[in-house]
Formats: C-alpha cells, sequence, structure tokens
C-alpha cells in the first residue's frame, strides 16, 4: 500500500509541473479524421508527429485514469 501512495503521490507532482504549461493541440475537423493516427484520412504524419500524437493521447488517457 506504501508504494501506491508514494506512485499516486509521484504522479501528482508530474501533473502539477506539466499540466498548466503544456498545450495539447485539438483537430478542428474532427470528422474528417482517422482515429488510429489522429490525422486526417489520406495524410501520412511523420514519424515525430505521430510519436507527439501518441505521447500526447498516453499522457491524457493516464492523467484521466489518474483524476
Amino acid at each position: 500500500m506504501d508504494i501506491v501512495l508514494k506512485a499516486i503521490e509521484t504522479l501528482a507532482k508530474v501533473f502539477k509541473e506539466i499540466i498548466p504549461s503544456y498545450r495539447i493541440r485539438e483537430d478542428a475537423s474532427l470528422d474528417a479524421v482517422d482515429d488510429a493516427t489522429g490525422a486526417k484520412k489520406g495524410i501520412k504524419l511523420s514519424k515525430e508527429v505521430k510519436q507527439l500524437r501518441d505521447f500526447e493521447s498516453f499522457f491524457l488517457q493516464t492523467y484521466k485514469q489518474f483524476l
């Protein structure tokens, strides 16, 4: 149980530090977006953009679970 509390405390510190200054971009035309990659249909993403979108997706999922 002590490990769980330390993990929660650490996550809280990370979110408190990152969330206020981190801006996650949202695509305005959600109907034209492919759910798997977050890109508009028919458009390839660069490796860096895909990694950033994957990170942002993971970050949001983790934050939602934390809350």
